[in-house]
């Protein structure tokens, strides 16, 4: 007999359809941020309560948007993070901190136990984070995505307690994506980087009247060093999970990485992985892991090489050279013809490395492709007038 889930739990069944591995590693994920947050269904959250702000305008579900949050200077905003987040957050004067992991712990228990939020038990974590968004009553509640356990049983929480939420797009969509794994189904808005990429959600289903085009929310950060011309010997290619959703795919990823390695024989190539990815040990003995963040790879490398992954846009925006390796078996937009990365088929060619040599300058990215605006939290309070002034 199928279980039956409430619609907080709807999304990861929904992705197994279409890629059965999504939810097992899916699940195991929960499992181990569950287990290492049991130990803070203990914490004193009453202390917490006492000395919360209540003159709080936002509250902000992941580091992710922490650009944006610094960047509404004159407002005050919650970002709720793991412990590890805290030091970062608190160095802002407009930003506080609140932990998850009770909330994680929390949410994990009542998946397990009472999948369609029926009995008792799970009402002290449903009504403690109802009192939470009462108690600060923030203007809005941001999201990077509206589909997972924890981000969906937050605007749940959320809208049980009359606050508005918003998903701000977290990565590229593909137009040849299952509509399936779009975002912004459950959220009362969702924010999107672009007009193209808001036409590829109003394709795959979802209401006009909840898209708003935010732009780009993330600091754009180009190399410290002047550069005169683009080293081909500093390669990085940027890995991505997908033996995680599809075992097949997967295997076509090392494949193609493999066959970009040997087009670069003689030349120590960086690979730097996903942090969904455990396995990188099958490139041959001339690649390096490159260990630190993308922002420090770009000062590092002038060349990146990936499959379908964000990372190549925020390469291009980094003014270095980002080229997407194409192959129509990941069922992935081109990227060149989106406006957002060069790209290369090995069917359709057979030299990357002379392809590479004529390739001297960063992509040209343009405003159809990726709007940028000026002042990201300017244009996220312009976007919240237009969305009263529509009510008014």
């Amino acid at each position: 007999m199928k279980q039956k889930r409430h619609e907080i739990f709807s999304y990861p069944f929904e992705f197994a359809k279409k890629d059965t591995a999504f939810l097992k590693n899916y699940l195991k994920s929960l499992d181990n941020i569950g287990i290492r947050s049991a130990l803070f269904k203990y914490f004193p959250y009453g202390l917490l309560y006492r000395h919360i702000r209540k003159d709080i305008d936002y509250v902000f579900y992941s580091m992710k948007y922490i650009d944006l949050a610094r960047s509404l200077s004159s407002h005050k905003s919650i970002v709720i993070g793991s412990v590890r987040d805290m030091k970062s957050v608190e160095k802002e004067k407009n930003l506080f901190f609140f932990p998850i992991h009770y909330i994680t712990y929390g949410v994990r228990k009542i998946y397990k136990t009472d999948p369609l939020l029926e009995k008792k038990s799970s009402e002290e974590i449903i009504n403690f984070t109802v009192d939470f968004f009462k108690k600060i009553h923030p203007k809005f509640l941001v999201v990077q995505n509206d589909s997972l356990f924890v981000e969906r049983f937050l605007v749940y929480c959320a809208k049980k307690a009359g606050i508005k939420t918003i998903c701000i797009q977290d990565g590229i969509f593909q137009s040849l994506s299952n509509p399936i794994f779009l975002h912004g189904k459950y959220a009362d808005l969702m924010y999107v980087w672009s007009q193209k990429q808001k036409n590829i959600l109003l394709d795959g289903g979802i209401d006009h009247s909840r898209l708003k085009v935010l732009g780009y929310p993330h600091k754009i950060s180009t190399s410290k060093s002047h550069i005169s011309a683009y080293d081909k010997t500093k390669i990085c290619v940027l890995g991505q999970p997908w033996e995680l959703y599809d075992m097949k795919l997967g295997e076509k990823k090392k494949q193609i990485f493999d066959k970009l390695v040997v087009q670069f024989t003689g030349i120590n190539i960086a690979y730097k992985p996903h942090p969904g990815e455990k396995d990188i040990n099958y490139f041959p003995d001339n690649v390096d892991v490159f260990i630190g963040s993308l922002l420090e790879a770009i000062e590092e490398y002038d060349y990146f090489f990936s499959l379908t992954s964000t990372a190549l846009l925020e390469v291009s925006l980094g003014k270095k050279i980002a080229i997407q390796i194409y192959d129509a078996d990941f069922k992935c937009d081109i990227f060149e013809e989106t406006g957002l990365s060069y790209t290369y088929d090995f069917l359709k060619n057979s030299n990357l490395r002379q392809y590479v040599d004529g390739i001297n300058e960063p992509f040209p990215i343009n405003g159809d492709a990726l709007f940028v605006p000026e002042n990201i939290g300017q244009r996220f309070l312009e976007l919240e007038k237009e969305i009263q002034d529509s009510k008014g």
